[in-house]
């Protein structure tokens, strides 16, 4: 067993699997919103700047506007 680093753990890889698994299969919604509140968090905590995450948040905002309209169309076409 490789102890040397977290990632040589089995658990830890098989908490990696678990995650992928489950972005897989949430909506993208759900990911834009936890990212939002990530970064949110760094802001509060200062981890990162008002400057460092506005790029970020202006692509989230972007996102999520394309993401409601993508959702619609695929409603409406169902």
């Amino acid at each position: 067993m490789n102890t040397s680093s977290y990632q040589g753990l089995i658990v830890w890889q098989r908490a990696m699997e678990l995650t992928v698994e489950t972005y897989i299969l949430t909506i993208a919604r759900g990911s834009k919103a936890e990212l939002e509140t990530q970064l949110q968090i760094f802001l509060k905590i200062g981890y990162l700047s008002e400057q460092n995450i506005s790029v970020a948040m202006s692509l989230l905002k972007e996102i999520g506007s394309m993401l409601t309209s993508l959702i619609s169309k695929l409603k409406t076409e169902n």
